[in-house]
């Protein structure tokens, strides 16, 4: 009995992201996403004949397990990290599956590789930012220095007919892992 595969397809790799909102931002040749809440990644893989290999990704080595392989870096109040998960098999309908949750401020990056027996890969690397937490503000006002008649005036009239020059200085704090503030207005 001779066995052929006829196989011309790279894996097709469908990811989505569970969430409403979301922001993205395109910079130095890269686009990240901003969620402002809790986000699940999803993933399908479309696969009939995967691999076991042993694959190298960015410089990751990833153990010899069945492709797709997947891998979660974070970068978040807990510090860096990186977790490599397998998908799971669904034989019957050649496809894979996979669910991540994530729920803490931080950056994310989301790398997914196959290879099948075909020798056909496909990969998929997603950048992410987890950004729940609204930004601080403090606001400081500062009397100009003035001297002279208009300092007198002012003091006569109790301040209601000749004001004093006043500096507003507003600060914004988002945090180290804050998506930066989109504007600051300030109403007179």
């Amino acid at each position: 009995i001779i066995s052929i595969m006829y196989d011309k397809e790279d894996p097709a790799i469908k990811p989505t992201f569970t969430t409403a909102s979301v922001t993205s931002f395109t910079g130095d040749g890269d686009t990240r996403d901003y969620f402002n809440e809790d986000v699940t990644f999803n993933l399908d893989v479309e696969e009939q004949f995967p691999t076991n290999e042993t694959r190298e990704l960015d410089g990751s080595a990833i153990s010899n397990q069945p492709t797709p392989y997947v891998l979660i870096r974070s970068h978040n109040a807990d510090g860096d990290s990186q977790e490599e998960v397998k998908a799971i098999p669904d034989p019957e309908n050649n496809h894979y599956t996979f669910q991540h949750s994530f729920t803490k401020d931080g950056d994310y990056e989301i790398v997914v590789a196959v290879k099948d027996e075909a020798g056909h890969t496909n990969e998929y690397v997603k950048h992410i930012k987890i950004d729940k937490t609204a930004p601080s503000y403090g606001v400081t006002y500062k009397t100009i220095n003035q001297n002279g008649l208009p300092r007198v005036i002012n003091a006569l009239s109790f301040g209601l007919f000749f004001r004093e020059k006043v500096r507003v200085e507003v600060s914004l704090n988002d945090g180290y892992y804050g998506s930066g503030a989109q504007y600051i207005h300030y109403i007179d």
